[in-house]
């Protein structure tokens, strides 16, 4: 940022050098610009000539965070010090709307709640944000870019924030949705009003970002509850500052609001990793780990169409940036749009951070993230069932070739059978059990023909007997309640 300062004439000259060697940088109070520059403008009324007059200024960014969720990360942002971002909290809750940090407040629903909450209840947080438009609207203004931020299955964040991202868009502004899925203890109940909150938020944003909260607890079992929240706010801090910075802070690559803009809108669902690493090779482990996070976990980017890269860092290689975008751009499709930032961070000391935000996902790919929960559930049954059902079905179709052989008689004979039928059932089991293997090559024929002709009809052998006769008893584990 060139200083108040440096005279008319020194800017002249400066910028006399930079097109004379366009490749060249120039260091000015320790900043150094590459060769997009952001200059100020001074009017040639000032008396002084070193007073700013109109400045070419970045895009603003406003982060509104909506219920209890995104107040809470909100405030994890505000206490982090996040830089050139703008934030406003609304909440139907008063209570804790009075212990935010943020400046921009506004209490949802004032009539409709008496700021006592939304109870859980969508519809109530819907009816407070549309009462409280207004109001929301004034405080986001004329921001360029709007992340709205909520946790997913309560009442006003769920209710609320697809309010309030609609408003946003219809006004031309980029909307992202970075929103969170509640973990699974949570209940059922609770996820499925998340599941019906994002596909009403999906529609009214731009770009949508889901963080599941279950994948960030699965990275370790020993997490306190209190730290496994904390590390869903540090998550959604990191995507957001990954974004904001390559538009807000100068470095050795610089972006402008269109080229992010040509990425996120009217992207749908985006998926989002971070990679943070120092020490050697610490450009590929950053990388790697962007591109293996939980949350992109057996997701597969080949056919991602847009992809948004942030490096980060104080003391960046060149080469280092190169490895860095050569990785990410072997793994997506090869017409893929791929933007990549990299931006200087004094605070990371040596570390390289990666941002990754991929875009352009199809159904397929979305699904495949939907269902990695159901196939250690499939492999788990498989090998119970067969056990069960195989002896049965060997033991009706032994009895019902025995049956088949049997020489006709006369009908007294058949009488018999009928009050015989359990002791000629016992001991036709046993045999069938240790001559299985023995037998199974000679009842091949046997069964080809049994297939061929139909079963004989007879009101004297009852099948649902055997079946009766021959099944074990049903165990129980205590407690167990899943029938």
């Amino acid at each position: 940022m060139i200083r108040n300062t440096i005279s008319n004439q020194k800017i002249s000259n400066i910028l006399s050098l930079i097109l004379r060697n366009s490749s060249s940088n120039t260091i000015i109070g320790n900043v150094k610009y590459s060769q997009k520059l952001y200059i100020r403008s001074y009017s040639s009324n000032n008396s002084n000539g070193d007073q700013p007059n109109d400045w070419i200024q970045s895009p603003r960014i406003t982060v509104c965070g909506v219920g209890g969720g995104g107040c809470n990360s909100v405030n994890n942002m505000i206490k982090k010090k996040l830089f050139g971002v703008d934030f406003i909290v609304a909440n139907t809750d008063a209570q804790a709307l009075a212990i935010s940090e943020s400046e921009k407040v506004v209490q949802l629903g004032k009539s409709l709640t008496k700021g006592l909450g939304a109870g859980a209840l969508p519809h109530i947080g819907k009816q407070a944000a549309e009462e409280s438009l207004e109001d929301i609207l004034s405080q986001i203004g004329d921001t360029q870019m709007l992340f709205v931020t909520a946790g997913m299955g309560g009442g006003t964040g769920t209710g609320g924030a697809p309010v309030i991202a609609a408003a946003a868009k219809e006004r031309g502004i980029l909307t992202v949705g970075i929103v969170t899925k509640p973990f699974q203890f949570e209940g059922r109940h609770r996820m499925k009003l998340a599941d019906s909150g994002l596909a009403e938020l999906e529609k009214n944003v731009d770009s949508l970002i889901v963080i599941p909260n279950q994948k960030l607890m699965d990275i370790s079992n020993d997490l306190y509850i209190g730290n496994a929240f904390q590390m869903v706010d540090d998550v959604l801090y990191n995507g957001i500052k990954g974004i904001s910075d390559i538009l807000t802070k100068q470095g050795i690559i610089n972006l402008d609001f269109a080229d992010v803009k040509s990425i996120m809108c009217n992207s749908g669902k985006a998926l989002m990793g971070v990679g943070e690493a120092e020490g050697k090779d610490r450009d590929m482990v950053a990388a790697q780990m962007a591109l293996n996070n939980p949350l992109l976990e057996n997701i597969d980017i080949s056919g991602a169409k847009g992809v948004l890269l942030n490096i980060s860092g104080d003391d960046i290689k060149l080469q280092e940036v190169n490895k860095i975008v050569s990785l990410v751009s072997s793994k997506v499709d090869p017409s893929a749009n791929i933007i990549f930032g990299s931006a200087f961070d004094k605070e990371l000391d040596g570390k390289i951070r990666v941002t990754l935000i991929v875009t352009g996902m199809n159904d397929s790919q979305l699904l495949q993230h939907q269902q990695i929960q159901i196939q250690p559930q499939q492999t788990i049954q498989q090998p119970i069932q067969q056990p069960i059902q195989q002896p049965i079905q060997q033991q009706s179709q032994q009895v019902f070739t025995n049956y088949q052989q049997a020489p006709q008689q006369p009908q007294q004979h058949y009488q018999q059978t009928q009050y015989q039928q359990p002791q000629q059932v016992q001991q036709t089991q046993p045999q069938t059990q240790q001559q299985q293997v023995q037998q199974q090559p000679q009842q091949q024929p046997q069964q080809q023909q049994q297939q061929q002709q139909e079963p004989p009809k007879s009101r004297f052998f009852s099948f649902s007997r055997f079946f009766q006769m021959n099944a074990k008893p049903k165990t129980t584990t205590p407690g167990s309640n899943w029938d």
